[in-house]
């Protein structure tokens, strides 16, 4: 690699220290676009990130217990109440050059690994909602490079597997190591020992975590969870999938069916809501009829996909006398 060339490696970790050979500032050709991933590290370079539901521009490490990416943006307040509960010293800001999370809490495994306390002070410590005990505590996942590995280059070396906490978490394949996904927390002991030259460890961030309102409704009992005042309306796809997770959520589903496509008659057998709501989205069946119990009652709610949206009646369904059924 050339001596002013970016590693891969600062790449992703946001070290941007030395730019490319001869760069005095414009680093586009007319008409061509700078790949995301630099754009988001550094915002001289231009071009603007595009930010999923729920992710960040920059994937951080942050403490245990944090939930999505923009959530954890609007609920963190900077307060620094989490880093002073670390009994470690392990949690601090995040500098200027991460934009919108300046100041926001997280963690370098280089400069000291999370012990995953017990207790979780860092959680117990946040009282505005960023950090939840219900939230996986796990903060990413470990990936070895094996070029980097010193194992690679004919040298024994042990020590990531030695000083992991978690038993079975990294294990030896074929003299190098390998790393359980299902084990591994994302600690980052195994990167902050690492003696290898080039570090041969990276801990790539969790960046599909909850967001608060799965957490809210995966806590909430049946009666404390309200479904909308809603007799006929139209709703967007973001709208849809939060109405299927409220009946999922709140109710109890007796019925889901596909209300047939351009090409073929309606559904005979029942479907899942998941089923249903992913071939709405795709536009693969003219409607879905969800039928479900909600707080004593039954109800019906029709689903109508147009092109600019879906439509959505909902109804009382008189519940058919037992004797009736099936007649």
């Amino acid at each position: 690699m050339a001596k002013d060339e970016i590693s891969r490696r600062d790449l992703l970790r946001g070290r941007l220290g030395r730019r490319p050979k001869g760069y005095e500032g414009e680093v586009t050709k007319p008409g061509q676009s700078l790949p995301d991933v630099i754009s988001w590290l550094d915002p001289q370079m231009g071009a603007t990130p595009r930010r999923g539901h729920g992710a960040e521009a920059l994937a951080l490490l942050r403490p245990p217990g944090a939930v999505a990416g923009v959530d954890f943006l609007e609920a963190c307040t900077r307060c620094g109440d989490c880093a002073e509960a670390c009994p470690h010293d392990v949690i601090f800001e995040a500098p200027e050059r991460m934009r919108e999370a300046t100041g926001t809490p997280m963690i370098d495994p280089a400069r000291s690994p999370c012990r995953m306390c017990e207790d979780m002070p860092c959680i117990a410590a946040c009282e505005t909602g960023a950090l939840r005990d219900e939230a996986p505590a796990a903060l990413g996942t470990a990936r070895v490079s094996q070029m980097d590995c010193l194992n690679r280059l004919s040298t024994t070396c042990s020590v990531c597997i030695e000083r992991c906490p978690v038993p079975g978490a990294i294990h030896f394949v074929d003299n190098l190591p390998e790393v359980n996904e299902r084990l591994c927390t994302g600690c980052g002991f195994c990167q902050h020992v690492c003696p290898a030259p080039q570090n041969a460890i990276l801990i790539l961030p969790n960046t599909d975590r909850p967001t608060t309102r799965a957490l809210d409704l995966s806590t909430a009992g049946p009666q404390e969870i309200e479904l909308p005042e809603l007799r006929e309306a139209e709703l967007d796809e973001d709208d849809l999938r939060r109405l299927f997770l409220d009946i999922e959520a709140a109710a109890e589903i007796e019925d889901v069916r596909c209300k047939g496509a351009p090409d073929r008659r309606a559904e005979v057998a029942s479907v899942t809501a998941a089923e249903a709501l992913a071939q709405l989205l795709d536009r693969k069946v003219r409607g879905v009829q969800v039928r479900y119990r909600y707080q004593d009652e039954l109800w019906s709610d029709t689903i109508i996909a147009t092109p600019q949206a879906f439509r959505v009646v909902r109804m009382a369904a008189p519940i058919q006398p037992v004797g009736l059924k099936g007649e």
